[in-house]
């Protein structure tokens, strides 16, 4: 479609002809090309740096013992877990420049002498809509780095402790190398998530104002379906593509060659308390207000003194989610089809994803690694990019506005990564154990289906799987999924 005329608007008697490099062109002419390319790397660095660091300290924080650390644990994971769609609305509310909390607190503090309109300003609409990302993904990085703080040997601290070393030492010496390989991945999923984002800075600012958000991935999808010159649109993604592909190979080689106590002073754990209830306010915070919110009557919402407690409670918006029926708005028939979608996209994905991440970990053939780096450059593709040619196949097909087509856009994505994850989670199975397991009469299929690191790895994807679907958004709005 880059090397095609497809203005859709403006259709030409002699169909979707060849154009050459045409349609590049235009986009290298674009101003606003390089203004989202200028955007998007700001917003890139910003982000992965800002999610990393937090994650990492809310990781070695959640790593040490205190009293209710499993509370804590469970407490961190929300903002991950909630769709960006409801997180972003509740920001929403959060940043408005007449009723929303933020300023209000900032005011009473002292820090602003006057409201700031956060959504609207040009020098401030970029950095909050970062604020929202860094929220929404710092606690996959803690709970991806827990786990690999949880694999070191507690013996190398206590020796650690023998020799004197300080805390710092043992996170420097220690820690930081013994998790290299976790941190490299989890490096790697930030910058691809990041190059592919959308729904958080459109959601927030739809790319406004003046362009100031607006993402690559954004610039595509608004010149696909705003201006509907799916050639120009085509061409921007393949050269995100590009620049996403030789990053994606300089990772890929990166993670081939890693392939190739504690008692604490009470002052310590005071301190690691106080640091842990700290980042636990600011991941709950927007929860905590969406939930005050959904209590309050409409003319307390938009109260210019707002408070975290309701002064007088209804229930009156949960009765009209729950009872409303009509052709705008009928909550529960959504809900009944954003758990089949999920259910079925989840179930489809981990069954292919399981037998192909076994069959590359476990057998070797001609092909093999470049069927591997394949499928971890299909993490970089964009949605925004892929939306086009989708929804194109998907017409074609007959499948828009249908669960099945919807199941069958989510597969395309959501097999390669957990093919990729199974193969990362068979690669640490020593094959020693598995020989031993076939020679007392196990099969390959009972080696995995009895392997409690296999089943919990699978659970963990399915988790995963379930609910990035439940969250996802910019294929159902722009393949016009009218009953999903």
């Amino acid at each position: 479609m880059s090397f095609q005329y497809y203005y859709v608007t403006k259709p030409s008697p002699n169909g979707h002809y060849f154009v050459g490099l045409e349609n590049y062109g235009k986009v290298l002419q674009d101003e606003y090309f390089f203004n989202s390319v200028k955007v998007t790397l700001i917003y890139i660095v910003v982000t992965v740096a800002g999610r990393y660091i937090i994650g990492f300290i809310t990781a070695l924080l959640l790593n040490t013992k205190f009293l209710g650390r499993g509370l804590a644990r469970a407490l961190i994971i929300i903002p991950w877990a909630v769709p960006e769609v409801v997180a972003c609305l509740v920001w929403i509310l959060m940043y408005d420049k007449d009723y929303g909390i933020i300023n209000f607190l900032l005011n009473n503090a002292g820090i602003l002498s006057h409201n700031i309109a956060y959504l609207q300003d040009v020098s401030v609409a970029l950095p909050a809509a970062m604020v929202v990302n860094i929220w929404k993904g710092f606690p996959y990085v803690a709970i991806m780095l827990l786990a690999g703080m949880q694999s070191v040997s507690t013996d190398l601290y206590e020796a650690a402790d023998i020799d004197g070393a300080t805390t710092f030492q043992k996170i420097r010496y220690i820690t930081i190398p013994a998790i290299r390989s976790v941190s490299t991945t989890v490096f790697l999923l930030l910058i691809i998530w990041t190059i592919k984002d959308y729904a958080i800075a459109y959601v927030l600012t739809k790319g406004g104002p003046s362009r100031a958000t607006e993402l690559l991935t954004i610039y595509i999808q608004q010149t696909g379906f705003k201006y509907f010159d799916f050639g120009k649109a085509s061409a921007a993604g393949m050269l995100m593509l590009l620049v996403a592909l030789a990053f994606t190979f300089f990772y890929f080689k990166v993670l081939n060659k890693e392939e190739e106590d504690m008692k604490k002073r009470t002052g310590r754990k005071v301190i690691t308390v106080i640091l842990v209830v700290i980042v636990c306010m600011f991941a709950l915070f927007p929860f905590v207000w969406m939930i005050s919110t959904s209590f309050k009557t409409a003319g307390e919402v938009y109260s210019k003194t707002p408070s975290f407690i309701p002064k007088a409670a209804t229930m009156q918006g949960y009765k009209e989610m729950l009872t409303t029926h009509s052709t705008t708005f009928n909550f529960m028939q959504w809900l009944g089809n954003s758990v089949i979608v999920s259910l079925l996209t989840t179930a489809f994905s981990m069954i292919i994803a399981t037998l192909g991440g076994y069959g590359i970990s476990r057998f070797r053939f001609r092909g093999r690694g470049f069927l591997s780096y394949f499928i971890l450059t299909t993490q970089v593709l964009p949605g925004s990019l892929l939306i086009i040619p989708l929804y194109v196949i998907m017409g074609n097909l007959q499948l828009l506005d249908t669960k099945i087509g919807l199941v069958a856009a989510y597969c395309t994505f959501s097999i390669p990564f957990c093919t990729w994850m199974m193969k990362g989670f068979f690669d640490t199975i020593p094959i020693s154990l598995e020989e031993a397991a076939r020679v007392d009469g196990a099969g390959r299929f009972n080696f995995c289906n009895g392997n409690p690191a296999v089943d919990s790895t699978g659970f963990g994807s399915n988790g995963y799987l379930f609910l990035h679907q439940w969250m996802e958004r910019v294929f159902i709005c722009q393949h016009i999924y009218e009953e999903l």
